[in-house]
């Protein structure tokens, strides 16, 4: 004796064939969809190489730009000693001439 099958069962069982077959289809189409948009073309590569080259460019004249900077920055800082040093030794004159 064969087991009763529900209404929906009933309803269903027709359209599954068809559902899976445009599954199917989506699936096929989304994945090629996905591969054309995966695929760079030769223009978008050069794009992206000028692009790198010019951040190259860039991060090798921050680095000179920085170490000029602290290369000034010493120098400023040794000058100045040198200023605060010249300083000490004319208050230390004045002191000594009472």
């Amino acid at each position: 004796m064969p087991l009763p099958r529900s209404r929906l069962s009933r309803v269903l069982t027709p359209r599954l064939p068809r559902f899976l077959g445009v599954m199917k289809i989506l699936a096929v189409v989304s994945l090629t969809a996905l591969t054309l948009t995966a695929c760079d073309s030769k223009q978008e590569e050069a794009r992206k190489a000028q692009l790198e080259n010019r951040a190259d460019k860039l991060e090798e004249a921050a680095t000179t730009t920085k170490n000029a900077a602290e290369g000034d920055a010493e120098v400023a800082k040794k000058q100045g000693a040198a200023q605060a040093e010249a300083l000490k030794d004319e208050a230390a004159r004045v002191r000594d001439q009472k």
